[in-house]
Order: C-alpha cells, then structure tokens, then sequence
C-alpha cells in the first residue's frame, strides 16, 4: 500500500470521527462489538437473575441490613438456649433415675458427679483468669502496633517528597509500613480470637455450675432420705451397696426377659456373684411371669427434684 492511499484513509477516518460517522475498519468491527455487547448484556441479566433466585442476596443494601437485623436476635438466643452439657431431664431420669438402681445407688452417683464437677470447675477458673490475662496483653499489644503503623504514617507524611525522590529509600519505607500494617492487623486478630475463646469459656463454666448445682440439690435429698431409717456408718453403707447391685441384677433380668425372652451370660456372672439369699430371691424373680416382669421394670421411676441453687450461688460456693 502507497503512503499517498494510507494518508488518504488516515484522512477519511479523522473526517468520520469529526462527523460522528463510523470509520471503514470500525464499521468492519461494528456487527462483532454489537454482538459481544449483547451477549455481555444478556450475560449480566441472566446472573442478576440468577442471584435473585439464590435467597436474596441481591437485594438492596436496605433490604439487607433489615435482615441483618432480625437474624442478629435469632443467633443471640440460639447461643443462649445452647446447653454444651446434661439437661435437668437427664441428671434426673436417667443419671440419678433409673439407671441409678437405688437411693443408695443415686445418692453414691451423685457424690461422683458432683467431684468430677467441682474439680473440673476448680480448673476452669484458673483457665478462665489466664484468659482474662491473655485479653489483657492482646489489648495492650493492639494498641501498641496500631499507635506504631499510625506514628509511621504520620512521618512519612511529612517527609513523603523527600522519600519520593529517592526510590531505594522509598522501597524500604513501603516494605517498613507494610509490616507494621500486617502487625497491626495480628494482634487485632489476636485479641479477636481470645475474645471468642473467653465468651465460649464462659458458656461452659456456666452451665456446669448449673449441674452442679442439681447434684447438690439431689445429693441433700438423698442424703436426708437415707438417713431417715439410720446413720450411714459403714456397715449400713455395705448392707445399701450390697441391696444396689441385687437391683441392678434385676433390672438386667428384666430387660432381658421382656426384650429377648431370657438371660444373658453378662447377667448370670452377675447373678453368679451375689450372696446365696440374693441368688436365691434373682433366681425366683426371673421365674415370675413375663408380662409381671416387664411392669416391674416399666414402673421404675425417675427421680423429681422440688429447687436446685442458682449457679452464682454455686461459684460463690466454689470461690470462697
């Protein structure tokens, strides 16, 4: 191609730009740019289209935040009504119910529960101050780095066209300002993480104090009760074990007449090791008619609490 044909194109096209006509090699262009355009359009139609339909999340920004809010309230009272550990239900149905055999039974397992509870808070209280000390140094290096990132930024402005001119001296100051900036943004982190450690540590300790504070209450039951046909000196406390474990025999020959139809091995060892008065009144009860057997065992009960301390009472306990 001439310089004489380029120059006259160069012309044409400087003339169509000034005229707000398309140039020859934009009219070429033009069908494809309006295609891809379309399709970008209709690209962007169909995703909007699409998040709309994905629960909401292209809503407007008011919209949103009105979610926000009533979703805020809703995790709230979930996190309350959490309970990490045993229901008041359970310590008294099944811990210190039935599955206790006897007062006896109930009063001993009530005794265990409340040690595990009382020396597993003892050391929850001490996990809990360290964490406390943790917020604290988290606290103190937040500040710390932020005040160092902010004092570095304010030197920098004052000196920033000097430091400008010299590249090398520039590039150290940015690596500088960076790290300051990423250990600022550590120790936020940092507190965060020691924040969420001790809202959840908290929660815990809380409501093992309230466990412990329904085995206290049933372990004064029981005890009262006990000690309503004499002293628990140690040969009644022999005689108490002793009648446990005939009780628990027969709630295992129980349960396994109504569900199997006889006995199992585990349950003959058992039987096998009982005194001969008590083998002897096992031996008579598994010989008792099924259908008598099974209401034995379904009017076992579980045990009814009236009051149990409140949990502060319990940490005050604790503590002093």
């Amino acid at each position: 191609m001439s310089a004489e044909t380029t120059e006259n194109e160069t012309a044409m096209e400087r003339q169509a730009a000034e005229s707000g006509e398309i140039a020859p090699e934009q009219a070429k262009n033009a069908p494809d740019q309006a295609v891809g355009g379309a399709a970008a359009e209709s690209g962007a139609d169909e995703a909007e289209a699409n998040l709309e339909d994905s629960g909401g999340f292209s809503a407007s920004q008011a919209e949103a935040d009105a979610e926000l809010g009533r979703l805020k309230p809703i995790l709230s009272r979930s996190l309350e009504e959490f309970r990490p550990y045993h229901s008041g239900f359970q310590i008294d149905r099944f811990i210190l119910g039935v599955g206790a055999g006897t007062s006896w039974g109930a009063f001993t397992q009530a005794a265990r529960e409340i040690a595990t509870r009382v020396e597993s808070l003892k050391l929850d209280y001490v996990a809990g101050g360290r964490l406390q000390v943790d917020l604290q140094e988290s606290i103190n290096e937040t500040q710390a780095a932020t005040s160092s990132y902010y004092n570095l930024l304010g030197e920098l402005t004052k000196r920033y066209r000097k430091i400008e001119d010299d590249n090398e001296r520039s590039e150290k100051v940015q690596i500088k300002a960076s790290k300051k900036w990423a250990a600022m943004k550590r120790a936020e982190l940092d507190r965060t993480e020691v924040i969420m450690q001790l809202d959840a540590h908290k929660r815990s300790v809380a409501d093992k104090e309230r466990e412990l504070g329904r085995f206290l209450a049933h372990f004064e039951e029981l005890r009262a009760e006990l000690e309503m046909d004499g002293p628990l000196d140690e040969a009644r406390k022999e005689k108490l074990e002793a009648e446990l474990w005939e009780t628990k025999a027969k709630i295992a020959i129980a349960a396994e007449i109504t569900t199997m139809g006889g006995i199992g091995s585990e349950t003959l060892g058992l039987i096998n090791a009982m005194s001969s008065a008590a083998k002897e009144r096992l031996i008579a009860f598994s010989k008792i008619e099924p259908e008598d057997i099974q209401l034995w065992y379904l009017n076992r009960m579980g045990r009814d609490l009236k009051s149990a301390p409140d949990k502060e009472v319990v940490r005050r306990l604790l503590c002093s």
